[in-house]
């Protein structure tokens, strides 16, 4: 994995019924080692335990090394400011780094959430669009996460 942030599609493929870590895309039911299953066609980071039907990334949660994080997107309102202050933090630019405890990360509550897609990060919030890395304890929903760690890679320009 060589200490980058990678995009899904560069984590490889797995296709049919099997056992075994792994991340990328799947056909069929697959099912392994802190990985989520799913019947259907879906690509996904799937390094979680849990259970997805479908297009999807499963349910659960997982430690993503920093030099490894999960490359998500996430909303800020237009001026760059938060929806929700965090520790103090107002305002994000390309490179803000936020962090909280690992232990408080819950989804829909504590955390650093993003979604796996701009679809579905646009189904939360609209403003400018973030390209975001997430990292730390990760806490897995259907169509979005929450993380211990989030730095902006990017930002869409106004």
């Amino acid at each position: 994995m060589g200490g980058r942030a990678m995009e899904l599609s560069e984590y490889g493929h797995r296709a049919g019924y099997g056992d075994g870590p792994g991340y990328g895309d799947g056909h069929g039911y697959g099912h392994g080692h802190m990985h989520g299953g799913g019947y259907g066609h879906g690509r996904g980071y799937g390094c979680v335990l849990g259970n997805g039907n479908g297009d999807g990334y499963g349910e659960g949660e997982v430690d993503v090394p920093h030099s490894s994080p999960v490359i998500c997107w996430h909303y800020v309102n237009e001026d760059g400011s938060l929806r929700y202050s965090h520790d103090g933090v107002t305002h994000v630019t390309v490179g803000s780094v936020l962090e909280c405890d690992p232990d408080e990360v819950v989804l829909c509550l504590h955390g650093l959430h993003a979604s796996m897609t701009p679809k579905e990060a646009a189904q939360f919030h609209l403003g400018t669009l973030c390209k975001v890395a997430v990292s730390g304890r990760v806490v897995w929903g259907l169509d979005k996460l929450a993380g211990s760690r989030r730095v902006v890679l990017e930002m869409e320009k106004p």
